[in-house]
């Protein structure tokens, strides 16, 4: 009778101890989670909104160019206009650049910061992604520089300041419903044909949502949101809010995967460009 109470005792206090211990649900990793030391950005207060999810971030003297920056933030579309919600799709006039004729005139490499990343091959996802841009210029153009697995990525200057690196990184955007952003930093001076994309940097949230590579419907899927973010690295900004259809629409939502491939207007914009 004795070791009979002795073990029901001990069964009970393991259980007390495994539920106090234990959450009430899982909450997967990648979102409601924030590290140590992540990397955490913002719209600057002293922004100006000048479109749908775009901000003019002022100009800068560096090494010797007046350089402007745009950027962009890509959101869920919980949170789209509602005349651009179910109207419109996608054609060959679907298309925006950050400012006419800026593109990248010469190769430069990117590198990934992998800490808090969603997935193990996010790189080899925004390489394939880099492709699909590459791949719809006719005929087929080396428009961005190679991945640089070398590179040692400074998270502290995303959304801070110009580097001479082009960097991807996970993290946290405080701003509600923001999936992602991209800086990119270029000329506006003289003609069209002389302006050039000097450096671009992006950020994914971790924080705020769940993320697959299978477009589950209760996640964001990153080749979806990769492929929409290298648009803008390469040049592209936000189509009209009726173009739905477009990689570039400035909008997505939980399970959507149509962005992965690029749409009519997409393809036509980025012959235009290069």
């Amino acid at each position: 009778m004795k070791h009979t109470k002795i073990l029901t005792f001990m069964v009970i206090f393991t259980l007390a101890a495994t539920l106090s211990i234990s959450p009430a649900f899982s909450v997967p990793q990648q979102a409601n989670f924030k590290a140590k030391e992540m990397t955490t950005v913002s719209i600057p207060e002293n922004a100006k909104k000048i479109g749908d999810g775009v901000y003019d971030l002022g100009y800068k003297v560096h090494d010797g160019q007046i350089l402007q920056g745009t950027l962009y933030v890509f959101s869920d579309k919980e949170f789209a206009k509602p005349s651009g919600a179910g109207k419109g799709g996608g054609g060959t006039t679907c298309y925006s650049y950050i400012t006419s004729g800026a593109k990248w005139r010469a190769e430069e490499s990117w590198g990934v910061s992998t800490i808090n990343a969603p997935a193990a091959d996010v790189t080899g996802i925004l390489q394939t992604a880099v492709s699909q841009w590459e791949n719809a210029d006719n005929p087929t153009n080396s428009i961005m520089g190679s991945f640089d697995s070398f590179m040692i990525v400074d998270a502290s200057s995303i959304g801070v300041t110009m580097n001479d690196k082009n960097e991807v990184v996970f993290g946290d955007i405080v701003d509600e419903g923001v999936i992602a952003a991209t800086w990119v930093w270029r000329t506006t001076a003289g003609p069209p044909s002389q302006r050039y994309i000097a450096e671009w940097d992006q950020i994914y949230d971790v924080v705020s949502f769940n993320w697959s590579t299978n477009g589950d419907s209760n996640s964001m899927d990153f080749a979806n949101i990769a492929t929409h973010e290298i648009g803008h690295a390469v040049g592209m900004g936000h189509p009209d809010s009726t173009c739905i259809l477009e990689t570039m629409y400035a909008y997505a939502n939980n399970g959507e995967i149509i962005k992965r491939d690029l749409h009519d207007g997409d393809i036509v914009g980025v012959n235009r460009l290069y």
